[in-house]
Formats: structure tokens, C-alpha cells, sequence
């Protein structure tokens, strides 16, 4: 295959605009499913299907690295001309992804063993829905790199669609049609994926690992904790307080928090690409500041306008629509200032990120990672509410995101 497909095509549409268009119907479809999904399951079930997929929370970083270096490296390398490296690094990214996915059955399978004896089967799907996952984020990677996001977009508008069209299976066979349903999904986003990706890399195993996983795995690091963040409230509830309060009190804050980081990621995603070519060409990261600046701006008052609507239209929307979930309403209405902050630290992460202040990233992530998991349990311990959870989550991402955002600006200073 030659280099020259490599090369990014003359966009129409604002990137931002095209990937965001078919990112918010893909929020909106989302919002539906998980509406009806909490319905059609009922508390005790979602309480199980929320801690089962912690399976997939954490496994879909089984990459180790590969899928942020490919993600880095590519814009990167096309930002310096290096073009016929670029093809050379996604076969190379591809045959250590290979091995991983092998490595992934065998790992994912002693732990399901340990700790989904009673679902195995739930397991079992969530093993291959992880692997289908980490090439979901490779070709995803391809499309993004060389600036196809509204395909990108599509693929996830695609996978949501037929989420919840799927949902008839959930109906007639409760969790284990969740389970199928999971599986077929992410197939079929990641065929659609493949086709429309703009290299079709053959795996290429040889010697080099090391850069890739030096490159990439300060990256997956910061993700790790990024996902610790978000999901590990869900197994300290569980521990504590068993897995029907996760799905009863907590399983709206869960989802909310997912939902609502969708807009800071997407303006996240869309930019990194530039940022790192510009960066690349340039080796001068206070360029980048009156962007981060700005974006930082936009996604704080986008998020601020969705909190306080959140605030606002959770009671009446479920009671009519999730009556049997009123005890998660105070408890998700109290997550809404914590996204708030967490949604405009987006920015600053893609920005340490491309100029490799990783490290930092990592500090501050596992600081105010510690801070959250300490405060929770001292909750629980004390035989709080799941409402006081949400409380002190919400504390812990505004120090991440004040810290964060000092780092970012210190990160940015003109050099000299």
C-alpha cells in the first residue's frame, strides 16, 4: 500500500461540527437506551450489569499503550513529513495489538473466575466485546489521525443506534440477551470502522516494542486513572453497600457522568490531531495556549448550562420515566458540579498530552484519584449516604481540575 493514502483529504466541514453533529445524536440515542435499558432490567439487575461492566471499563485499556501512541505518533510524524513512517508505525501498533488481544482472553479469564463466578457468562461476552473494543479504538484511531472524524462520528452514531434497537433482545432474555446484545454492537461498529478506515495495516511483528509501549504507556496510564475517576465509585458502593444500592441510588450518577463528558470529548478529540501536527512542526507549546484558553471557556459554560438544566429536569423526568430510580436523584443531581469541573480540565489533558508533560498528568490524576477513593470510603465506613459519595466526588474533580489547569498554564509559558 503506498504512503500516499496517508495523506489527509481537503475537509468541507469543520471537523468539530462534523464529528459533533453525529456525536450528539449518538448522546441522544444514548440517553434513550439507558432510559429503557434501566427500565426494561429494573434496580437489583442494573445494580449487576453496572459492576459486571467494570470488566470493560478497565479492559478496554488492555491496549497497554499502543492504541494513544498510534493516536500520538501518526499526527506527529505528518506534521514533520515523515509520511512514509507513518503506514510502517500502524502495522507495527497493529501486530503488538494482535498479541495483547491473545494475552486478553487469558488475564480477563482468571479474573472473571475470581470475581464473576455467578455471571460467567456475562463474563464471558464482556471478554470479547473487550477485544472487538481495543480494534474498535485502533481503526478509530486511523479515521481521527487523518482527519475523518465525521466517520468517526458515524461508527459511534451507528453502535448507539443499534444499542438501542437491540434492546428487544434485553426484553425477551433479560441480562443474557444484554450480554449478546453487547457483542453483536460492537462487531458490527467495528466493521463499519474497518471499511471506512483510510489504512488498512497487515499486523507486522518485529522487534520495537519498547518505543511504542515508552511512547504510549505514560498515555494509558493517565487514562487508567481517568477511568478509576469515573467508575470506581461503582465497586466501592458495590463493596460496601452491595450491588442493588449501585443500581438503585447510584446508577443515575453513573450514567449522567458518562452522558455529560460526551461534549468535552468531543471537542477534545477533534482538536488533539492539530494540536499534536502543530506541535510538531513547531516544538513550541506556548502556541497552543490561547487554543486551549478558548476551548477551556467553551466547554466550562456548555457544561455549566447542561448542570444546571440536569439540576433542574432530573426529578420531574424520572418520575415520570424511571419512577422505580427516585433514590438516584439526589445522588446524580450532586455529581452535576463535579462534571462542571471535570468537563473544563478536557482541554489541559489533550494538551499536557501532546507536549508530553504525561508524568505531571499522571500526579495530579492519582493525587486527586486518591483524595476521591478516601473520602468515599471514610463515607462509607461511617455509614453516610450515597448522596455524600456524589458530594465528595464532586470535591475531588474540582481540586483535580484547579490543579490540572495550573499545570497546563505553567506547561504553556513562552520558552526563554
Amino acid at each position: 500500500m503506498s504512503t500516499e493514502a496517508a495523506s489527509p483529504p481537503p475537509s468541507r466541514i469543520p471537523a468539530a461540527v462534523s464529528y459533533g453533529s453525529a456525536f450528539y445524536g449518538s448522546l441522544f440515542v444514548n440517553l434513550i437506551q439507558s432510559v429503557l435499558l434501566f427500565r426494561i432490567l429494573g434496580p437489583e439487575r442494573t445494580g449487576v450489569w453496572l459492576v459486571l461492566f467494570l470488566l470493560f471499563d478497565y479492559g478496554q485499556h488492555f491496549h497497554l499503550g499502543v492504541n494513544p501512541s498510534l493516536n500520538r505518533q501518526l499526527p506527529l510524524k505528518m506534521g514533520q513529513g515523515r509520511w512514509d513512517e507513518v503506514l510502517h508505525y500502524a502495522r507495527r501498533c497493529a501486530g503488538v495489538l494482535a498479541v495483547l488481544s491473545v494475552l486478553w482472553v487469558f488475564v480477563a479469564g482468571g479474573l472473571s473466575a475470581v470475581f464473576y463466578r455467578h455471571v460467567l457468562e456475562g463474563a464471558a461476552a464482556f471478554i470479547v466485546a473487550v477485544i472487538l473494543e481495543l480494534w474498535l479504538q485502533y481503526h478509530l484511531g486511523l479515521l481521527k489521525t487523518h482527519s475523518r472524524f465525521g466517520r468517526v462520528g458515524l461508527v459511534l452514531l451507528f453502535r448507539s443506534v443499534l444499542n438501542l434497537l437491540l434492546l428487544v433482545m434485553v426484553v425477551k432474555w433479560g441480562l443474557h440477551g444484554a450480554f449478546v446484545r453487547i457483542v453483536i454492537m460492537q462487531a458490527a461498529a467495528l466493521a463499519l470502522a474497518v471499511y471506512w478506515a483510510p489504512l488498512h495495516p497487515r499486523p507486522l511483528l518485529e522487534r520495537g516494542w519498547g518505543e511504542i509501549f515508552s511512547d504510549g504507556f505514560p498515555l494509558l496510564a493517565v487514562a487508567i486513572a481517568l477511568s478509576f475517576q469515573f467508575t470506581i465509585n461503582k465497586a466501592l458502593i458495590s463493596a460496601g453497600w452491595g450491588d442493588a444500592v449501585v443500581g438503585s441510588r447510584y446508577g443515575l450518577a453513573a450514567v449522567g457522568l458518562t452522558i455529560l463528558m460526551v461534549v468535552p470529548g468531543a471537542i477534545g478529540v477533534t482538536s488533539y490531531p492539530k494540536m499534536l501536527q502543530d506541535f510538531g512542526a513547531t516544538g513550541d507549546a506556548s502556541v497552543l495556549k490561547r487554543r486551549v484558553l478558548r476551548q477551556s471557556l467553551l466547554v466550562l459554560v456548555l457544561s455549566t448550562v447542561a448542570a444546571v438544566a440536569g439540576w433542574f429536569l432530573l426529578p420531574p423526568l424520572v418520575g415520570a420515566l424511571l419512577p422505580a430510580y427516585r433514590q438516584g436523584i439526589e445522588p446524580a443531581r450532586w455529581i452535576l458540579p463535579g462534571v462542571i469541573f471535570f468537563s473544563a480540565s478536557v482541554p489541559s489533558t489533550y494538551f499536557l498530552q501532546t507536549i508530553r508533560h504525561q508524568r505531571q498528568h499522571l500526579v495530579v490524576s492519582a493525587f486527586a484519584l486518591a483524595l476521591q477513593v478516601s473520602l468515599v470510603e471514610l463515607i462509607i465506613h461511617r455509614s453516610g449516604t450515597v448522596t455524600q459519595v456524589c458530594q465528595v466526588t464532586s470535591l475531588a474533580y474540582a481540586v483535580y481540575a484547579i490543579i490540572l489547569f495550573s499545570v497546563f498554564l505553567h506547561g504553556a509559558r513562552k520558552p526563554g
